[in-house]
């Protein structure tokens, strides 16, 4: 699994610090889930399944996003469990030099990328529900997704979630976004962290919607479960500044919950059909502090069962087989010794993998 992690220096842009709560909190959109035919159609691998994912801060009115950073005390982490699709016909590591006819050719929209509020040359990002001045592809032989794989809303031949506007610039700070993981030449790239780098908006960037204020800061499409842990600054109204943190806020930070995410979100399965596998599970709690419980019925005896949890840059952190022989199981997991933060659990059993996040807090 490939990993950037950068040691250039990063700027902030301002210096007065103000206690105030302008980002209310970040949108994650399932945009679009990409079917056979979108596969076939792709220029770049696009497995069927596909989910793209917009991601947005929502801010009070007046503020402005002026960059997503990490540093020393706060790593900016973006990654999945398989890798990030990236068109290699027409795409970018930022829509600002995507232009519409080419966002309309094969599965340019679907191109992953970073923003400080465009979705493509001249056109800024809203929520598909917010969109109501048509779309691009209207006419495209592909797209044809709604509501599968779970609620994506609105077609995008029928509402594209971008609108005309003049989109800041995105401005990248201490890395090069043209790497392993996000360039369109690469495939394969699955991880991405920076503890001293940004991409920014040097004017600060407002949604196209004053009201609501939503500035749409990337765009990323996996088959993978997509997880993320931001930190943002922000511009106050009265030309401060404001940071938020996913964890361990000092002084002058605001710790926000929601900049820690993963994509896939239930906390229990149960009643799986999978006659040579796991009949059910619970994890439980999450989050936790010190110790997670795993209950396991099995419906076959002698099948192979393990679990692993991953740091959300892919690390395997805990490892343990488990005793297979027993109908029934109650395992306690300790993680006390773990950081805080978001994880992934994984449960294998006779080939059958389940996976979801879990939590660790103090």
């Amino acid at each position: 699994m490939r990993k950037i992690i950068v040691a250039l220096g990063l700027f902030f842009l301002g210096t007065l610090v103000q206690a105030q709560n302008g980002l209310e909190k970040i949108i994650v959109e399932r945009f679009y889930v990409a079917n056979a035919a979108d596969a076939n159609a792709s220029i770049g691998t696009l497995p069927a399944g596909s989910v793209t994912y917009r991601v947005y801060a929502d801010m009070l009115p007046g503020y402005k996003f002026q960059m997503a950073y990490g540093n020393s005390s706060h790593t900016l982490k973006i990654a999945t469990t398989t890798s990030f699709f990236n068109n290699e016909d027409r795409g970018n590591t930022n829509p600002n030099g995507i232009t519409t006819v080419n966002t309309a050719k094969n599965t340019v929209m679907l191109d992953s990328w970073f923003s400080v509020g465009a979705t493509a040359s001249g056109k800024m990002g809203v929520l598909k529900k917010d969109d109501t001045d048509g779309s691009i592809v209207s006419g495209s032989t592909i797209y044809n997704n709604t509501n599968v794989a779970g609620d994506i809303g609105t077609a995008v031949k029928t509402a594209d979630g971008m609108v005309t506007a003049s989109p800041q610039s995105v401005t990248f700070v201490g890395f090069d976004p043209i790497g392993d993981v996000f360039d369109a030449a690469s495939q394969f790239g699955s991880s991405f962290s920076t503890a001293d780098g940004a991409w920014a908006s040097l004017n600060g960037s407002t949604g196209a919607n004053v009201d609501t204020n939503r500035v749409l800061i990337g765009q990323f499409t996996t088959d993978g479960v997509f997880t993320f842990e931001l930190n943002i600054q922000i511009g106050t109204p009265s030309l401060g500044t404001e940071k938020y943190v996913a964890k361990s806020p000092k002084s002058d930070e605001t710790l926000l919950p929601s900049l820690i995410y993963a994509s896939d979100s239930p906390t229990e399965i149960a009643e799986t059909n999978t006659s040579n596998a796991v009949n059910s599970f619970r994890l439980y709690p999450t989050p936790a502090t010190d110790e997670l419980t795993l209950e396991i019925i099995n419906t076959k005896e002698n099948v192979a069962d393990s679990y692993t949890i991953y740091s959300i840059e892919g690390k395997t952190v805990l490892h343990k087989e488990l005793n297979s022989s027993a109908e029934q199981q109650k395992e306690k997991i300790d993680i006390s010794s773990l950081d805080n933060g978001l994880y992934i659990f994984q449960l294998s059993s006779g080939g059958i993998t389940s996976t979801y996040k879990i939590v660790k807090n103090q």
